[in-house]
């Protein structure tokens, strides 16, 4: 990825600034509705990034020392997504002890996705589950890098058709 062709995304508390096309910010929820790489950084105390583009675009999340804390939800609720943990970033996603569903899919894990997930870089996260479950792909979920510690109420890592 390319840090100055990425639209760059700060969290800060309860508000997020987005520089860039693709994304639309509603209190603290992040929708990333264009392909594109999206850089993250700072703490989003309760919010989540919603992965809402076509199914064709091709999605890159780039945590660089990202914090995001979702109460009622997944931090992280994509359909097809990369989420990639920057050089030396140590990057933490947490979640509530009940979610409230909001449309079909029952949304059961701190990082969701309605597609294929992978996971790659040489960075660190941390994902912490007191609901269910820590990372779930409702496909393929791929593991190709970074240090990943989850802690979960349940499966730490869920993948539908391969892990």
């Amino acid at each position: 990825y390319d840090t100055d062709e990425a639209v760059v995304i700060t969290l800060d508390g309860d508000s997020i600034q987005a520089e860039g096309a693709g994304t639309e910010v509603s209190g603290s929820t992040l929708t990333i509705t264009g392909e594109g790489v999206y850089y993250v950084t700072g703490t989003l105390s309760d919010g989540q990034i919603v992965v809402d583009a076509g199914d064709s675009d091709k999605v890159q999340i780039v945590f660089d020392n990202a914090k995001i804390h979702c109460e009622t939800s997944a931090a992280v609720n994509a359909d097809k997504v990369f989420l990639t943990l920057a050089e030396n970033s140590r990057n933490s996603l947490s979640g509530g002890s009940t979610y409230t569903q909001t449309d079909d899919n029952t949304v059961d894990g701190v990082v969701f996705s309605k597609d294929d997930l992978t996971v790659n870089g040489s960075g660190a996260l941390e994902v912490t589950a007191a609901y269910e479950h820590g990372i779930v792909s409702k496909n393929d979920l791929v593991i190709t890098g970074g240090e990943i510690t989850v802690s979960a109420e349940k499966h730490c890592l869920t993948g539908k058709d391969c892990i």
